[in-house]
């Protein structure tokens, strides 16, 4: 394709989900990176892809041990996250599931009847 988004579509549909949503393996998005936060440095030349739900997962996390997670090493993106910049507030709470406990608690019990539900959250035009 001329736009250069994705070497392997043919058509609008193999782009696009049925919500009109792109979609793309991200390692074949030329000059772009996935990032875990969207305060990461950025180059002229580079495009970069943040989905918030790792900081989701994170927020849970931090919720499930009453405090901001903390590493014998820490890495700037765990600082970055601690911030809790996005959280589930931001969404439609139709969307998404984002739960964390410990395995022995049976978490996945409760994500299953979550998941199944139907979504009525509809992409919003930025």
């Amino acid at each position: 394709m001329a736009d250069g988004l994705s070497a392997q579509a043919g058509s609008h549909d193999d782009s696009f989900s049925r919500q009109g949503l792109f979609k793309a393996d991200v390692s074949t998005l030329k000059d772009t990176q996935l990032v875990a936060h969207p305060d990461v440095p950025l180059a002229a030349d580079e495009n970069v892809l943040w989905c918030g739900t790792l900081q989701l997962a994170w927020n849970k996390a931090v919720g499930l041990v009453g405090e901001k997670l903390h590493f014998t090493r820490q890495p700037r993106m765990a600082d970055l996250l601690n911030r809790e910049d996005f959280t589930d507030a931001d969404l439609d709470p139709s969307s998404c599931v984002a739960l964390a406990d410990f395995e022995r608690n049976r978490v996945e019990d409760e994500f299953a009847p979550r998941w199944r539900k139907p979504s009525t959250a509809r992409p919003r035009p930025s």
